[in-house]
C-alpha cells in the first residue's frame, strides 16, 4: 500500500507544528479516496498542543472525528504528531498507543511524524525536495510501528509555493484552530474549512 498526501493536509500539520513550536502538537489524517493501490490523504484534523499525552482528551476526540467523518463518507486513516522544539522526530509511547488503537479499527492506520529539526523552516520553504524529508511515515509491521518510504505528495511544487505564501508571508499558521481551542471556546472551528479554502485558493493559481 502507498500513500499520497494532499497539499491541504500537509500545510495543515505544518501550521500546526510551527504555531506551537514549543509544544508536542498532534492530529488526526484523514483519507477521501484510494486510488488502485494508493491511500489519498486528503486532510487533516488539529487535535492538542496542550493535552498531549491525556488519553480521556484523545479518547473524546477520536469519538467525535469519527462520527464527523461518518457523516461526510471519509475515513480516519492516521495519527500525525511532532515534538516539541521538532527536537526529535521518533514516536513516543503515547503516539504508538493512539496508533495501535486506530490500527484494530482500520488495518490501513499510518503513523505520520513532523520532521523539522535537521534543516529548519527557512530551508522547508526554500526547496520542494525538503517537503520530501519533513515528514516520516509508520505503517504496522508484525505488530511492530517501522519506519517505511517516503509519503508521495500530489503536487510538491505547488504544495510548496503554498506554505511559502500562507505561511511565511501572511502568518496564517497563527490562525490555525486545533481541539485545544475549542475546548477553550466552542465558537472555534477545529475544522479549519476557512484555511483549507485558503490553502486550495493558492494552489489553483500557483
Amino acid at each position: 500500500m502507498e500513500f499520497k498526501m494532499s497539499a491541504v493536509c500537509f500545510c495543515k500539520m505544518l501550521m500546526h507544528s510551527f504555531k506551537y513550536p514549543q509544544s508536542t502538537v498532534n492530529g488526526l489524517l484523514i483519507s477521501d479516496r484510494k486510488e488502485d493501490k494508493t491511500v489519498i490523504i486528503s486532510d487533516c484534523i488539529p487535535l492538542y498542543h496542550n493535552s498531549h499525552g491525556l488519553t480521556p482528551n484523545m479518547e473524546i476526540a477520536l469519538h467525535l472525528i469519527s462520527t464527523y467523518c461518518k457523516e461526510r463518507n471519509v475515513s480516519l486513516i492516521g495519527y500525525y504528531q511532532a515534538n516539541k522544539y521538532f527536537y526529535d522526530s521518533t514516536p513516543d509511547v503515547f503516539a504508538q498507543r493512539i496508533v495501535d488503537k486506530m490500527f484494530e479499527v482500520n488495518g490501513d492506520t499510518i503513523l505520520v511524524m513532523v520532521r523539522i529539526n535537521n534543516f529548519g523552516l527557512p530551508n522547508v520553504l526554500s526547496d520542494k525536495s525538503n517537503i520530501d524529508n519533513a515528514v516520516h511515515l509508520y505503517t504496522c509491521v508484525d505488530g511492530k510501528w517501522k519506519q517505511k518510504s517516503g509519503i508521495v505528495h500530489e503536487n510538491a511544487t505547488k504544495t510548496l509555493s503554498a506554505i511559502q505564501h500562507l505561511v511565511y508571508k501572511k502568518q496564517v499558521h497563527m490562525n490555525i484552530i486545533d481541539f485545544d481551542n475549542h475546548l477553550d471556546d466552542v465558537k472555534c472551528d477545529w475544522r479549519n474549512e476557512d484555511i483549507n479554502e485558503q490553502i486550495n485558493e493558492t494552489i489553483s493559481v500557483n
